[in-house]
């Protein structure tokens, strides 16, 4: 069985260098895609590695 690796919002902040309350900004703007897991906002892999190269476009 594979695990998918998540992100915290506080993790995200830390690797882009940036203020976690952006990080609920691009979600509110729907530009971040969370996944929610009980009530907290998780972000897949896939979704960073998602959000990440459309930065780089």
């Amino acid at each position: 069985m594979m695990t998918q690796q998540f992100f915290t919002p506080d993790d995200l902040a830390e690797r882009w260098k940036i203020n976690k309350g952006l990080i609920y900004k691009m979600v509110a703007d729907h530009r971040l895609r969370p996944t929610k897991i009980g009530k907290y906002l998780r972000f897949s892999a896939s979704e960073v590695e998602r959000f990440e190269s459309d930065q780089g476009e």
